[in-house]
């Protein structure tokens, strides 16, 4: 799938900027996770290849719903990644094509359409396990207040709600 090598270049550079420059300024200074984040399109771009579309043929499709869809299943069929490891990676893509929306306004639908893909769920062995008092105030305070938090626990599996 030959695609145009201006474009191809552009993404590249893109990539290049996002690790090395814009996610170690604004995003983390852990070492931690830019590896997570550098892990997570080096493993989209293995991806990519083995769908036969190389670093010349890179461009604004590679990064469509669908193409993030397949990669999700292919990290739990092919890599036998855990649910949490591919919602982390889920994650790390998503910053990135923030990152490119906010460079070029054309590709901000990139982004609004990684937002729509729904993380992976696993649900926890543990089955009715009560919570006490303190616990029950602190989830009904997540979940009023700290919507963010709440989601990001409970569908990572760490929330006993």
């Amino acid at each position: 799938m030959k695609k145009n090598n201006k474009e191809a270049a552009r993404m590249a550079g893109y990539i290049s900027e996002f690790l090395h420059d814009y996610a170690p300024q604004f995003l983390t200074s852990s070492e931690h996770t830019l590896k997570s984040y550098r892990d997570a399109l080096t493993l989209y771009i293995v991806f990519l290849e083995e769908r036969d579309i190389t670093h010349d043929s890179l461009g604004r499709h590679c990064f469509e719903r669908d193409f993030i869809e397949e990669w999700i299943i292919w990290l739990k069929d092919v890599r036998h990644s855990s649910p949490e490891t591919c919602n982390i990676r889920l994650g790390s893509l998503r910053a990135f094509l923030e990152f490119l929306g906010n460079k070029e306004v054309g590709l901000l639908y990139l982004y609004q359409e990684a937002k729509l893909i729904i993380p992976c769920l696993t649900l926890s062995a543990e089955k009715g396990t009560p919570i006490g008092i303190w616990g029950q105030r602190h989830l009904r305070c997540l979940k009023g207040y700290h919507r963010v938090t709440y989601t990001n626990l409970l569908t990572s599996g760490s929330l006993n709600a």
